[in-house]
């Protein structure tokens, strides 16, 4: 079965039971397919049905934790802030706002109840916040407070890759909107007009830096696709196949650092939380790239890389971060903050590969991230850091 007609058969299941709450079994009949409006080319439109199939199949499967880890990139009030911009008060980079896209997806998977519409408005509102201070080119802001230091300036490759990080969540996120019924109730055609040119002005920009990208990103599979993602949703928003086609650079590296054993090469080693975000992320881009030999390919590794990290994951759902080159006992840190296993990044990644790349489910990578989902609510405060041996 091709990659289209499963999807097809995974729609045609799903979403009339996920995003119209008409049903409790993933066997339901399609109440209709959801249309785009005419002002979005027929390639989007292709795009943004494909993001919002992928969506439904993980609400499916894994509705809580997913919709419990978006919420994470949910604003608190009006300011539209999250994160670290939260924490420090204001609008300081854009990088910090990227989650937003991924809370706009999962609330538009319950839009139209009270709670999604309103954390649907939250997350469109978070999206714009982080074009803020954009500037002439396109570029987004990028600075810190006073009182926190990397020891030295932004340099060129923070304010691209970090650029990268909010646009391609960001345009992920819009492009759901796009495909969504309720999309002109919950936001004005003309205001998501207004935001689609902005991160298109933006991304127009982050292709003039895709050779600073390729080369500051080589040795970070995780970031190569970041990028690649971001070429590919902000270039489906845009309808430019140029700017897509950026992304096939960025692929192509990743795919160079897939090893034998399954494990993506992270700073000359394996790392199981770096790991866990190129499954996530690289779902994204296997969903947004059309069918093909590069698409095949990439599913193919990132099968690997999930059936790799199963073996990492005890009977309990705890994950071994022994040997990692990064986080843990890597000794990475960031903003002066030691880099620890993202335990959201290894449930919500081994479950997007699971029921997203796999036909049938991948019920070892499905059981793996429901493990670790399990300990991770039975030991909250507990350092997620494992050196043993499982």
């Amino acid at each position: 079965m091709t990659w289209n007609s499963r999807f097809a058969v995974h729609f045609t299941r799903t979403l009339g039971c996920v995003v119209l709450l008409a049903c409790t079994s993933p066997e339901s009949i399609l109440v209709g397919v959801p249309t785009v409006p005419d002002d979005v080319s027929a390639a989007t439109k292709v795009v943004a049905g494909a993001v919002r199939v992928a969506d439904s199949l993980l609400v499916v499967h894994a509705g809580r934790d997913a919709r419990e880890i978006a919420k994470a990139g949910l604003p608190r009030d009006q300011s539209g802030l999250i994160g670290r911009n939260r924490e420090w008060g204001q609008m300081y980079a854009a990088r910090f706002q990227m989650g937003t896209g991924a809370a706009l997806r999962m609330a538009l998977t319950t839009a139209s109840s009270a709670d999604g519409a309103r954390d649907a408005q939250l997350a469109m509102t978070g999206i714009e916040v982080g074009l803020q201070g954009m500037d002439a080119i396109g570029r987004p802001l990028t600075k810190l407070p006073l009182s926190v230091s990397m020891g030295r300036e932004a340099a060129p490759i923070d304010i691209a890759s970090g650029a990268a990080f909010y646009l391609g969540d960001a345009c992920l996120g819009l492009l759901a909107l796009e495909a969504a019924p309720e999309r002109s109730v919950l936001v004005s055609t003309a205001r998501r007009r207004e935001l689609r040119a902005k991160l298109v002005h933006s991304i127009r920009w982050l292709t003039s830096q895709s050779s600073l990208l390729l080369d500051g990103d080589r040795s970070a599979p995780n970031r190569l696709l970041f990028d690649a993602r971001a070429y590919l949703a902000c270039g489906a928003l845009a309808d430019d196949s140029t700017i897509r086609a950026v992304s096939n650079l960025f692929i192509d590296k990743f795919r160079k650092s897939v090893t034998p054993a399954g494990w993506f090469l992270e700073a000359n080693g394996w790392d199981t939380s770096y790991q866990a975000v190129s499954l996530d992320i690289g779902m994204d881009v296997a969903v947004l790239l059309a069918e093909g030999t590069t698409r095949t390919g990439l599913v193919t590794d990132l099968l690997r890389g999930s059936a790799w990290l199963v073996t990492r994951v005890a009977a309990d759902g705890r994950v071994e971060s022994r040997g990692n080159t990064r986080t843990c006992s890597g000794g990475e840190a960031f903003l002066d903050t030691p880099k620890s296993l993202a335990l959201t990044s290894v449930v919500i990644g081994l479950a997007r590969v699971a029921v997203i790349g796999a036909a049938p489910v991948d019920a070892s990578s499905l059981d793996a991230s429901r493990r670790v989902s399990g300990w991770a609510r039975g030991n909250s405060g507990v350092n997620p850091c494992f050196e043993g041996i499982l």
